[in-house]
């Protein structure tokens, strides 16, 4: 086998380089087509035109692919990497085996050829993705191939027609014939082909098969339609927009016109517009436009009758549905779709027409469905029955473009009565354990039939069943219940099939308010995200890297599920952020995990930055909020302090405990003692940490806005970890903090900024590294300038400031005065700010200010006695007479931030308080600055801070003489420790620090030895 895989590779390789020298001879004019010896096609050079040996690849197992498809392969792979134009593989001189059609088909059955295609997973890569499709796009534009496409796809309904009939007849079968082989990969190359031709069919619907316009004189405020971009007479149906009717103007009557407005605020703002541009349904976009519509509808028609004469019939008839050949019955139900779906089934109605030969079929296995259901017969037979219905409709992900299809509306079939059946099913049977496969095959029903179900307590009925499906089928760590005796490898797939129910679901219901069952099914289906779909465990669940031995084709694509997780998501933090919660409280540890997975690390940051934003803490209660891990490496912290600094650092660790997440802490603190260079530096490491960095930050700022004292604790405790400079190192290492000018570093992780089914282009290691700079620097402000003055390489200093200079301080001072604007906890102070003078000014009216708070009584308040009266006066206004004046003070304190702040320390000037000490003025301006300098304290913290203190010293409370604070910084504790000398009290922690600092246990004040006591 080895050898084997080994030979193809070198005739790949020196085939590639045959048809790279021909090319070039041939660009040259050294030889010329019609004289040449050489073959007239790169088909012919490379000896790849041999039918009969394609013939025998193909009926090779799917699971062992013969050495001629394993060589086209890396061949083709390889074509696609050459810096060669890959479209020499094609053949660029006359392509003159596009006419023969069964190499063609032969060739793109062999090529689709993959173990994943037209299996009976419901789980695969869309068309667009294979590497049949790759290889059709080397052939040439479409133009150039519609000559041939109708040939083509008559080989290959021939082709099938012989494989199914085999298949049909034989008694036993044999997982390895030849035959399934051909039956799978031609409906696949059946479905292409046709797609090519005639596109997603979404225009020239008769309108007595389904009525979509509206009623001008029926339509009500609140009402929900769908809004027709496309003009009147457009051969091309564009996308429309789910809307809702916010008002009916009368003005005009009777030509009524409508106010009307986006469900998804992403896709406009309010508009009038009337009655002809309001639909009932959703159409998508055609592929191409019609060229021709006479001879298109012809060629449609022509191709149905083909199909159901020769592919569905002879097996989808109630005479033969019964038969054990489910490979056969699939297929002749995919056939289905593709008549449905592509060719659109556009001929009249009435016995005998394709369309109610059809429609008889779908009826005939839908009666079948409803007598397994109602009777409680056999699952096997429901199952069976519910999958061929599903194919026909469009269920299998290998047989849909990008666009949805939407074979109900298209048939209008009505789905009501099945999914009622279904309904009533699991109630009379929900203590049974079902088949696992029925299971999925509801799922897999509900999604393709629900957007046409108007009744809304079945949709409420399918919610409440969804989530006791999920319940039942998983435990609460995502593995499948034993007790069920289900097959573990089937847990991906039952995942993917929620997910996509769910979405479905959702669209359905998009405008309406979400009910408590579909909050809990989301919930479980974000567990499901967590904890079952890993990266690393393929089964299926993917829509590209078709792999042969070592070699790829086709680009590298994510997983099927990515794309329909994260629109799911998209939708969901757009319009209903807080249903999130629920399941981003309930996994939150398994999520921080997932942000090292390359597939689930933007999702779970995302679903983590919603839970931050909630504003509670994670672990309210005390007990168990600090992990095991976080407690060992606290009682190591706590070894070489003092015991009242030990005592304090406990209470940092548990109260930053209370609002992170237990696997982020112990992230954090497997960075202390590390270096950058002890990192792996592989990119979803890497990404992991940043990402788990900035949630770390996003908590510390959500915990700050319910008590300022948290945002101290947080910072404690990040101090200790070491984490500050190591994530700055290794961030800096990446980031674009000296050449990049774009910002798009600011907005790459942020889930608006995502233009398409997976996170944005911007979501790069290198900005993801700029915005951790950033944060950093904004929400750690003291630990990121101690960083940069001690270690810091000289080399980043000055790009540092200059970063620091033009990006972080002034957005970081547009959003603190933002803050400030928004906050409701100022009282009676009033905060005014200009990002232009970098000024903040606080004014504060402080009632009750004795006289003998002043350091002079101003000259135009006259004292007569015992009494004080107020001689005009803009400052200070009578408040109180006898017996000790108390006036009305407007104390104000200005705050100057430098270009470069936090890198410079803020100046805060107290001067324009008049008639106050200078004294204790400026030991107001020094809490300040002490908080904004040294404890990445913010300016709305820190002047709440100040306000407090100056209400506390008013009431006669005296400061702290080591901080000159009444509040502690950290704490908000008065002054606790009285000397017994001197009576002075201080702050238990500012005293304990002045001890270490001086290094002796004597009174701040009186300098004698130490004997205070706790007051």
């Amino acid at each position: 086998e080895g050898l084997g895989t080994k030979t193809c590779q070198v005739w790949a390789s020196r085939a590639l380089r045959l048809l790279e020298i021909s090319s070039r001879l041939e660009e040259k004019s050294l030889i010329k087509t019609s004289d040449s010896l050489l073959p007239g096609d790169s088909i012919s050079l490379v000896g790849l035109d041999n039918v009969e040996l394609w013939k025998a690849t193909l009926s090779q197992p799917h699971c062992a692919p013969g050495y001629l498809y394993h060589a086209f392969s890396i061949l083709l792979q390889n074509a696609n990497e050459s810096s060669v134009d890959a479209t020499i593989l094609m053949g660029s001189r006359d392509k003159s085996f596009l006419a023969n059609a069964e190499l063609m088909v032969l060739i793109l059955m062999c090529v689709s050829k993959d173990p994943l295609i037209g299996t009976s997973s419901w789980v695969g890569e869309p068309i667009n993705h294979t590497p049949s499709m790759h290889y059709i796009s080397l052939l040439g534009d479409r133009s150039e191939l519609v000559p041939f496409l109708d040939s083509w796809c008559r080989e290959t309904i021939s082709l099938l027609s012989v494989a199914m009939r085999t298949l049909y007849e034989k008694v036993d079968i044999e997982a390895t014939d030849p035959n399934i082989v051909t039956v799978r990969c031609g409906v696949h190359v059946l479905f292409l082909l046709i797609d090519m031709m005639f596109g997603v069919y979404t225009t020239g619907l008769d309108d007595s098969l389904v009525e979509e316009s509206v009623d001008a004189r029926n339509v009500k405020e609140g009402d929900s339609f769908y809004y027709s971009k496309s003009s009147n007479g457009s051969e091309v149906e564009l996308p429309r927009v789910h809307v809702k009717v916010m008002k009916v103007h009368k003005d005009d009557f009777p030509n009524l016109y409508f106010t009307i407005r986006p469900t998804d605020e992403s896709q406009g703002s309010e508009r009038q517009t009337v009655a002809s541009r309001l639909k009932t349904r959703q159409f998508t976009p055609t592929s191409r436009p019609i060229e021709n519509k006479v001879i298109d509808k012809r060629e449609r028609q022509n191709m149905e009758d083909m199909i159901l004469t020769q592919l569905v019939k002879p097996y989808l008839e109630a005479s033969s549905i019964e038969t054990k050949n489910q490979t056969v019955l699939e297929a002749a139900a995919e056939c289905i779709n593709v008549m449905v779906s592509r060719c659109g089934l556009t001929g009249k109605g009435g016995l005998g027409t394709t369309r109610y030969d059809v429609f008889q079929i779908l009826s005939s296995i839908e009666r079948k469905i409803l007598d397994s259901l109602t009777h409680s017969e056999d699952e096997v037979s429901s199952l069976r029955s519910l999958q061929l219905l599903s194919s026909a409709m469009g269920a299998k992900p290998q047989f849909s473009a990008t666009a949805v299809t939407n074979n109900v509306s298209i048939l209008n079939f009505d789905p009501l009565p099945i999914t009622k059946a279904i309904v009533q099913y699991y109630e009379l049977n929900g203590s049974q354990q079902h088949d696992i496969n029925l299971d999925m095959s509801v799922l897999v029903w509900v999604s393709v039939s629900v957007s046409s179900i108007k009744e809304s307590d079945i949709i409420e009925q399918l919610f409440c069943l969804l989530s006791t499906m999920c319940s039942t089928i998983f435990d609460t760590e995502g593995g499948l219940r034993e007790q069920a005796g289900r097959d573990n490898g089937n847990a991906r797939e039952i995942s993917y099939l929620l997910m996509k129910a769910l979405y479905e679901m959702e669209t359905r219901n998009r405008g309406m308010e979400p009910s408590d069952s579909e909050e809990q099914l989301l919930a479980q289906v974000i567990g499901l995200f967590a904890t079952v779909m890993d990266s690393d465990k393929d089964d299926g669940v993917r829509t590209g890297a078709h792999e042969v031995e070592d070699q790829v084709i086709a680009a590298d694509k994510a997983p099927a599920w990515k794309e329909l997780f994260v629109s799911l998501l998209r939708r969901n933090a757009s319009s209903s952020p807080k249903h999130l919660l629920t399941g981003a409280s309930m996994y939150a540890e398994r999520l921080c995990a997932a942000l090292f997975d390359p597939n689930k690390q933007w999702c779970s940051y995302q679903i983590l930055t919603t839970l931050s934003k909630e504003s509670s803490p994670l672990f309210p209660d005390e007990e168990g909020a600090v992990n095991h891990h976080s407690e060992k490496h606290l009682d190591s912290w706590k070894q070489a302090l003092a015991e009242e600094e030990a005592e304090e650092l406990h209470d940092d660790v548990h109260a930053a405990a209370k609002w992170l997440p237990h696997r982020l802490m112990n992230e954090v603190e497997s960075w202390s003692g590390s270096t950058s260079a002890d990192f792996n530096y592989e990119h979803e490491a890497v990404m992991g940490r940043m990402l788990s960095w900035l949630l770390c930050l996003e908590f510390m700022d959500s915990a700050a806005s319910v008590d300022m004292r948290n945002r101290a604790c947080i910072s404690s405790y990040l101090d200790r970890t070491g984490a500050v400079g190591v994530v700055l190192e290794l961030s800096l290492y990446l980031a674009n903090v000296q050449k990049e000018r774009s910002l798009d570093w600011m907005t790459c992780t942020s889930i608006d900024n995502n233009t398409g089914g997976g996170e944005a282009d911007t979501f790069t290691l290198s900005n993801v590294a700029t915005l951790v700079v950033f944060r950093t620097v904004e929400a750690l402000p003291t630990l990121a300038k101690s960083w940069w003055t001690d270690d810091c390489p000289r080399a980043l200093q000055s790009p540092i400031s200059q970063f620091v200079m033009n990006r972080v301080a002034p957005e970081t001072l547009r959003r603190e005065l933002s803050r400030i604007h928004k906050a409701s906890t100022l009282g009676s102070m009033s905060v005014s700010g200009s990002c232009v003078s970098r000024e903040v000014v606080a004014t504060y009216m402080q009632d009750e200010v004795s006289l003998k708070d002043m350091t002079s009584v101003p000259q135009n308040i006259m004292a007569v006695g015992a009494l004080y009266f107020y001689n005009i006066l803009s400052s200070f206004t009578l408040y109180l007479c006898f017996p000790v004046c108390t006036l009305k003070c407007t104390l104000s304190v200005m705050i100057r931030v430098p270009p470069t702040f936090p890198l410079r320390n803020v100046e805060v000037d107290c001067q324009k308080t008049l008639g106050i000490a200078e004294k204790r003025w400026r030991r107001w301006s020094l809490q300040i600055m002490r908080m904004l300098n040294s404890q990445d304290g913010s300016i709305l913290d820190a002047l709440l801070l100040w306000k407090q203190n100056v209400d506390k010293e008013f009431e006669g409370v005296e400061p702290c003489p080591v901080c000159y604070s009444v509040l502690c910084v950290k704490t908000h504790a008065m002054p606790n420790l009285e000397c017994k000398t001197c009576q002075n009290r201080f702050h238990a922690s500012c005293l304990f620090k002045w001890f270490q600092s001086s290094g002796k246990s004597q009174c701040v004040l009186c300098q004698q030895p130490w004997s205070g006591t706790k007051v």
